[in-house]
């Protein structure tokens, strides 16, 4: 059975239907890296009838108090004065961002917010937010494979105290996981999904069941329904692509035709 790698973009389709969906693996991130492979979603989008980001961009403007910390809680309340200092000055210096201006964001926020830092461009939208656009010009109905609901269900699920744990984490070792988190673009630069799904895995610990396998199997439901229904061009993040437990092998497993598309 061929490996299901080497590509961000899959066409799907069953071998009693002639329809065809695709999905492909997009950062939520504006850098050159990120934008490698968007001309060749470009091209394939204009396929399909329906677009499915992650989760529906259009909801997530709707309202934002899952972000927040609970009550009058706030990053400074749950850690000593001086080791916030400290990781306040680390954070601003590595990723230009005011830890003041984050401190009633969750703990799991602020570091998501510290790795797209990373990847930001100026001059462009992250990826998912440019196919969103793509889709509003081609006219095309837009969901979501998650519903902020399914994400906040996810976010909540996970104790703040291992959020903030985590957190610490990520600050102490800046440089170790600066170096990973290059590491996962060079992979994404090579569509290799493989690797990428390996090291999401180790990344998530404890975490991955929830994080990463619980939620590639509702994805895969969602889009063999969906993909039974209309053309759809589905845009996930691309480390739940790959691996045994990731969304293409359980597409597979559903019996649909998985194809790598090149070009």
């Amino acid at each position: 059975m061929a490996k299901l790698n080497g590509s961000l973009l899959w066409e799907l389709s069953l071998s009693s239907s002639d329809a065809k969906s695709y999905v492909f693996g997009t950062m939520h991130a504006g850098s050159d890296e990120a934008y490698s492979f968007y001309n060749l979603a470009a091209r394939y989008i204009t396929n399909c009838t329906c677009f499915a980001n992650e989760a529906d961009l259009n909801e997530m403007n709707r309202g934002n108090a899952h972000l927040y910390l609970e009550g009058d809680q706030t990053l400074k309340t749950l850690i000593p004065e001086k080791k916030y200092i400290k990781i306040a000055r680390i954070i601003k210096k590595s990723s230009g961002l005011e830890l003041e201006a984050l401190d009633r964001f969750k703990p799991i926020i602020i570091q998501n917010l510290m790795m797209e830092s990373e990847l930001m461009n100026n001059s462009r939208p992250p990826l998912d937010w440019q196919l969103k656009m793509l889709a509003d010009q081609l006219g095309l109905r837009q969901t979501g494979v998650e519903t902020v609901e399914d994400q906040i269900r996810i976010m909540n699920a996970i104790p703040l105290k291992i959020q903030l744990k985590t957190l610490l984490k990520s600050i102490k070792r800046l440089k170790e996981s600066k170096r990973g988190f290059k590491k996962l673009i060079r992979h994404y630069k090579m569509a290799d999904l493989q690797k990428m799904s390996e090291q999401t895995k180790k990344s998530l610990g404890s975490l991955r069941k929830l994080m990463l396998y619980d939620r590639n199997v509702k994805m895969a439901d969602w889009i063999f329904t969906q993909s039974s229904i209309e053309n759809t061009f589905v845009a996930i993040g691309a480390a739940h692509l790959g691996g045994n437990k990731g969304v293409l092998n359980l597409l597979r497993k559903k019996g649909f035709l998985l194809k790598a598309i090149h070009e």
